[in-house]
């Protein structure tokens, strides 16, 4: 029965179609929510970030109090887009954030790419830690981001990446992961991390 206190600049009018919140991670130990949109807002950049416009994407993470009121916001910056040719299918930006620890956040970069003819589908996927403690809150909300010093975007380290997809018709391992979770912890104390 709780919901989250959304700030006017995630508004509806302000998100491109299909690039809405899709991201929605929760910090135990703080009792903090966090979520972004998969791309960035109108006032933030020009147009989404596709093949035709192969920019990064600039995103405010946002995080919220265990009872739904909005804390601090940070800027974020990702990748710009590998693929270069007009798909069929096409997705880019931030699918999921998961938080790690209590300090970390990791953020999923995906871009997934499905030509005319299905051949050379491909998935790629970046998996960065972000620390926000270590990071600026963003103090003027109605500022937009491509006006903004590029100092001021959370300084990301990359931990994984990899690349799935179609080869030929026939050999397909194509996953389009769009979720991530905490798994069981390993016997020497690793802790693993589950992607669906």
């Amino acid at each position: 029965g709780h919901g989250l206190s959304v700030p006017d600049c995630f508004s509806t009018a302000n998100i491109f179609p299909n690039y809405g919140s899709e991201a929605l991670a929760y910090d135990t130990q703080q009792g903090i929510f966090w979520t972004t949109t998969e791309q960035g807002l109108r006032t933030d950049v020009t147009a989404p970030s596709t093949p035709e416009n192969p920019q990064p994407t600039l995103l405010r993470l946002q995080s919220f109090s265990a009872d739904g009121k909005p804390l601090c916001q940070y800027a974020y910056k990702t990748d710009a887009p590998i693929t270069r040719r007009t798909p069929r299918h096409y997705a880019f930006g931030v699918p999921e954030l998961l938080v790690v620890d209590g300090t970390t956040l990791l953020v999923m970069e995906r871009e997934l790419n499905v030509p005319q003819n299905y051949n050379g589908s491909k998935c790629h996927i970046r998996i960065y830690s972000v620390n926000p403690r270590l990071g600026e809150p963003i103090t003027d909300l109605t500022q937009p981001l491509q006006d903004m010093d590029a100092k001021k975007f959370l300084p990301k380290k990359l931990l994984y990446a990899f690349c799935i997809g179609i080869r030929f018709l026939g050999r397909k391992n194509l996953a389009n992961y769009e979720g991530m979770c905490l798994g069981p912890c390993l016997a020497d104390g690793r802790q693993t991390i589950l992607l669906v």
